[in-house]
């Protein structure tokens, strides 16, 4: 029995040894502690929103101005592997004038530094048989706020028409708010 424990012990050190040996070795070559770099929070949780580079990861809300036209919601994710998918408010329009429907926006976004971000998406715009009208083109600068739950938006929508030619532009600003998720009452 003596022995056992004794086999048992030795194991057990030796993999704090080891592990020790490890941690030291990822220090000298640079490798930076996880959790130091992305932060934690309580629970041993990792909290990517705490370094800029992610901080723009999740779900938003979003209040869309158009320059000299109307104001609209939105949906928007930033996910951690740099895609961005949204979907406007009002993507169906049945006005006789012109009735069409957008499609949900999907791109990439990246880091710029510090708090600033750039996202490039594309959405279809069809008639109301599904027959491709236009293809809007936006791109965005996005800065996010130092809470990290709101940002502000510039800009700019380029619609080209099925073969590719420019038909019309629109710029303007929008809002985020960061959505959370919440214990129900």
């Amino acid at each position: 029995m003596a022995t056992k424990e004794l086999v048992r012990a030795t194991c057990i050190a030796g993999l704090m040894v080891m592990a020790a040996a490890i941690a030291q070795a990822q220090t000298a070559v640079g490798v930076p502690d996880m959790a130091a770099a992305q932060g934690s929070s309580p629970g041993g949780l990792v909290d990517l929103s705490r370094r800029h580079d992610d901080a723009i990861v999740g779900s938003w809300l979003e209040t869309i101005s158009v320059t000299g036209g109307p104001t609209f919601k939105s949906l928007s994710t930033f996910t951690s592997d740099g895609a961005f998918i949204s979907h406007d408010q009002g993507s169906v329009i049945t006005d006789p004038a012109f009735p069409h429907v957008f499609s949900s926006g999907h791109g990439a976004w990246a880091h710029q530094g510090g708090r600033t971000f750039t996202t490039t998406f594309l959405q279809l715009i069809s008639d109301l048989s599904g027959g491709l009208l236009y293809v809007n083109t936006v791109r965005q600068t996005v800065s996010l706020s130092t809470s990290r739950d709101a940002f502000r938006v510039v800009w700019t929508a380029e619609f080209t028409d099925a073969a590719g030619n420019p038909v019309a532009s629109f710029q303007g600003t929008s809002e985020g708010r960061r959505i959370k998720a919440r214990a129900r009452p």
